[in-house]
């Protein structure tokens, strides 16, 4: 899973998805297979990180949007500046998107929340 989501964004962005996806409030065993069912409190990092690459890619494509509309001219995905952008706005809010990543992968699973 991990090595898909890194073929989909760039590979600072997938690290940073990484660690906050693995930084926990309360202890929790961490599950390497993906396919595996989503425990009631304890999603997978690979699960967490799945569940929030569509928004970063959003992300992505909107701060590509931005740039090049500040600009008046096309940018690449692969402009470092748009990189940066995104990983600014995943490290200020990375916490409250594991939160609502979470929440998702509970509700869809069936599960209360915490």
């Amino acid at each position: 899973m991990i090595s898909r989501i890194r073929s989909i964004l760039p590979n600072s962005i997938a690290n940073t998805l990484e660690n906050l996806a693995t930084v926990t409030i309360f202890p929790i065993s961490i599950a390497r297979n993906p396919q595996a069912a989503i425990h009631k409190m304890n999603p997978s990092p690979e699960q967490i990180i799945a569940e929030q690459t569509p928004i970063v890619e959003k992300m992505e494509r909107d701060e590509q949007w931005y740039l090049g509309e500040c600009e008046h001219q096309p940018i690449e995905p692969s402009d470092p500046r748009v990189t940066d952008r995104v990983l600014q706005i995943i490290l200020a809010h990375g916490a409250k998107m594991r939160e609502e990543a979470i929440q998702r992968l509970q509700q869809r699973a069936g599960n209360p929340q915490i």
